[in-house]
């Protein structure tokens, strides 16, 4: 038997790979290796629709099968694909991205002198798209209704 006549279905790993959140404007590479003889044809899915390469914002490493998406969107977040087919078979594995808007802490005042029982304002936050901030007093979290 020649090496050449040795067929092997179609292998991908890794199988399971871990959920991924990258905010956006990162990139994200989704590995994957790829084998089998014959060699198989890759292709890559998002939310079960062919993925668009153009080569800047999507495109596939070269020689290697990995999946570069470039200056992350918040509609860049799905369940990813990548099928590899062969004619003695077909293997998937599925990366689930999710894509989310940094997190920039405005920095607050730490203490504020004031005459007792006088009013005082603290302006604080996360700028974030659906983040939230507590505020604490003497290491207890205050209720929003009670300032």
């Amino acid at each position: 038997n020649r090496s050449s006549d040795l067929l092997i279905p179609p292998v991908i790993s890794p199988l399971d790979p871990l959920p991924m959140t990258i905010n956006a404007g990162k990139t994200a590479k989704l590995e994957v290796s790829v084998s089998g003889e014959p060699e198989p044809q890759v292709t890559w899915l998002k939310d079960g629709e062919s993925v668009k390469l153009d080569g800047t914002h999507l495109a596939i490493e070269a020689g290697s099968n990995s999946l570069f998406i470039g200056s992350l969107q918040e509609e860049d977040s799905g369940e990813y694909e990548c099928v590899a087919a062969s004619p003695l078979g077909v293997k998937r594995v599925v990366f689930s991205l999710h894509v989310q808007e940094p997190t920039e802490t405005v920095h607050c005042p730490k203490s504020a002198f004031v005459p007792e029982g006088s009013d005082v304002s603290f302006l604080c936050g996360n700028i974030s798209n659906g983040k939230s901030f507590a505020w604490f007093k003497d290491g207890r979290q205050l209720d929003r209704k009670s300032g």
